[in-house]
């Protein structure tokens, strides 16, 4: 991938610690974690923070006890999960944060009674779903009230993802999982296979121990490409005719970013520096690179 490109670079505030971060969608970036006090590394000295960078300038948009655990955009839907130590030090206690001013600010919306919380999805409007370990849970009405889901296998995030596509709601992992009716019912496709990420009809998924990029159709994923590195995917976009994603390296430090301009066909490949590794880098909606550098600025590259 040709390395002259502009980008942009903030500074964060000092102390902080990044757990995910996202595109606005305005030009903006949501970066959501905590802020480590003094020297101590304990994480009775964490404190939740939220901040949002437009270009050199960066605001606080929340800040409480504990960390934030997650977060999510879905145009002016904006979801966080901040998280406390339970009394006694056993597990977490999940409260719900909510934006409606593009991210400039955000509201408690009550507590989420699960025991584990690793992802949040934004599914659109007042719907927002979690993902953790064996727990599935949606609310439909901001946080007011939650559900479990009931959804095929069994729930771990470690392997498994939260997106939403199409009007569906859609798990992968294990195969892929998708509900158009809020989690009622679901339809599953490819199991037994390692899916990492499904956007409209483009998947990647590990075939035969490497991962391949493919295309569905009717009889089955059409594969366009299979990638010889040793990676993990995490996290893919595609905007026309680019496609981009970002994976773990499993050979070395550091993440590969991952980016074709036809649809697929062809990729271009190069190692990124995050200092958080995959909850410091994201990729914008057009496939760009969103990034926390080693020296825990914020970096943007179109």
């Amino acid at each position: 991938m040709d390395d002259t490109r502009s980008s942009g670079r903030s500074q964060l505030p000092q102390g902080f610690h990044s757990q995910a971060l996202h595109s606005t969608g305005s030009g903006g970036v949501l970066l959501a974690g905590w802020l480590q006090g003094g020297q101590s590394w304990s994480i009775d000295d964490r404190r939740a923070a939220i901040v949002l960078a437009h270009g050199d300038f960066v605001t606080q948009s929340h800040h409480g006890p504990g960390w934030i655990e997650a977060l999510d955009v879905n145009g002016a839907a904006i979801w966080a999960v901040a998280a406390t130590l339970r009394e006694g030090g056993t597990g977490s206690v999940y409260r719900l944060l909510g934006s409606r001013d593009g991210g400039v600010s955000f509201t408690g919306q009550g507590l989420i009674p699960v025991a584990s919380v690793v992802q949040v999805l934004a599914a659109g409007g007042d719907e927002v779903w979690v993902l953790g370990a064996d727990t599935l849970a949606r609310s439909t009405d901001g946080g007011a009230s939650w559900h479990d889901v009931n959804a095929p296998g069994r729930r771990d995030p470690a392997r498994e993802r939260l997106s939403v596509g199409g009007g569906r709601i859609i798990i992968v992992g294990d195969g892929v999982h998708a509900s158009a009716d809020h989690g009622d019912s679901w339809v599953s496709h490819l199991a037994g296979v390692e899916v990492h990420a499904v956007v409209g009809a483009l998947l990647l998924a590990t075939i035969e121990g490497k991962v391949s990029f493919g295309v569905m159709a009717p009889a089955g994923p059409r594969w366009l490409r299979t990638f010889d590195q040793a990676t993990l995917p995490f996290s893919m976009v595609a905007s026309a005719a680019r496609v981009a994603f970002l994976s773990r390296d499993a050979t070395g430090p550091g993440l590969l970013y991952w980016r074709s301009e036809d649809s697929g066909r062809t990729w271009a490949c190069r190692r990124v520096a995050a200092s958080e590794g995959e909850h410091g880098a994201s990729l914008d909606p057009a496939g760009g690179l969103l990034m926390l550098d080693l020296a825990r600025r914020l970096v943007t590259e179109p």
